[in-house]
């Protein structure tokens, strides 16, 4: 069924003259984000868990006076 409706929106935009948008190569898909959320909690921020994952991840490659 995905090749019929494929081949027909090919066929429809090249007759209108249109192109199809590209489809960007990664999805994101957050299960959460259809749950209800707490808004003032500022871990539901995106910037913010940005710089936790970037802190986390520079801690982790920290080398240490143990070697551990």
């Amino acid at each position: 069924m995905t090749g019929a409706v494929e081949t027909v929106r090919n066929l429809w935009l090249a007759a209108t003259g249109h192109t199809a948008q590209a489809r960007p190569e990664v999805m994101r898909f957050d299960r959460a984000a259809r749950a209800p959320h707490d808004l003032d909690d500022p871990f539901f921020d995106e910037n913010v868990q940005i710089r936790i994952a970037e802190t986390i991840a520079a801690t982790g490659n920290k080398k240490t006076k143990n070697s551990y």
